[in-house]
C-alpha cells in the first residue's frame, strides 16, 4: 500500500491509521468485525515529518511506526540531469494518449525545461509537457513555442548540457522520442486572409 503525502494526514486519521499499522487489521464500511491484512506499506511526504513531530503536527507513535528504511529524493531542481529522460517519457506518453505523432523535441525547448526551477517537480514538469503536447503540430517537433512562460535559471554549459541530452558527449537516452534540431522558421505562402485566420487559431490555441 502506498501512502502518497502522508504528512497531510489530519489528526483523527493520524490516530486511524496508527491503529492499523499496529494490529495489522482494518475495519471495512458496513462490517461488524475487523479483519486481518498482511501489507506492506511505503510512504510519502513532501515535509520533514521530524520536524512537523517536533511542532506538533504530527504523532510521533506515527512517525517512529512509518519510519524504517528511508529514501531522500532532491527536488528535481537539484538533479537536471533526470529532466531528459522523464521529457521524452513524457511526450511519447501524452503522444500516445491524445492520438499524435510527436517526431522529437527541440534542442531550445529542452533547454528552457532544464532551466525552469520546477517548484511543482515531476507534476509539474509531466503538466507542462502534456500542455506542449496538446499545443503541437501533430507530425512535428515540441518547440519551445509550444511551452509556457517558464522563469529561467542559468543555461549549462555545452558540455554539462550535452552530458544531459545524451548527445555523442553522454549517454543516449532509450526513448522512440527523439532530440531535434530546431527547425527554421516557415516562410509565410498564404494570403493575408490565410494569415489573420491562422494566427487566431494560434491565439485560441494558447
Amino acid at each position: 500500500v502506498f501512502l502518497d503525502e502522508v504528512g497531510e494526514l489530519a489528526e483523527p486519521l493520524q490516530a486511524k491509521l496508527l491503529r492499523v499499522l499496529q494490529e495489522r487489521e482494518v475495519l471495512s464500511v458496513g462490517a461488524s468485525t475487523p479483519r486481518k491484512v498482511a501489507v506492506r506499506v511505503i510512504s510519502a511526504s513532501n515535509r520533514n515529518l521530524a520536524a512537523e513531530v517536533e511542532k506538533g503536527r504530527f504523532r510521533a507513535d506515527l512517525f517512529f511506526r512509518l519510519r524504517g528504511l528511508q529514501f531522500l529524493i532532491p527536488p528535481l531542481r537539484e538533479r537536471r540531469e533526470d529532466i531528459p529522460p522523464l521529457v521524452l517519457g513524457f511526450v511519447e506518453r501524452a503522444a500516445l494518449e491524445y492520438g499524435k505523432a510527436i517526431r522529437g523535441v527541440s534542442r531550445k525547448a529542452l533547454d528552457l525545461l532544464l532551466r525552469h526551477e520546477w517548484p511543482g517537480n515531476v507534476r509539474e514538469l509531466e503538466a507542462e509537457v502534456r500542455r506542449a503536447v496538446l499545443l503541437c503540430q501533430d507530425g512535428g517537433i515540441l518547440r519551445s513555442e509550444d511551452l509556457g512562460d517558464l522563469t529561467s535559471a542559468p543555461l549549462p554549459d555545452a558540455g554539462e548540457r550535452d552530458r544531459r541530452l545524451g548527445t555523442p558527449g553522454g549517454e543516449a537516452h532509450p526513448s522512440r522520442v527523439g532530440l531535434c534540431p530546431d527547425p527554421p522558421a516557415a516562410i509565410p505562402t498564404v494570403g493575408l486572409r490565410e494569415r489573420l485566420a491562422h494566427t487566431e487559431r494560434q491565439a485560441i490555441d494558447e
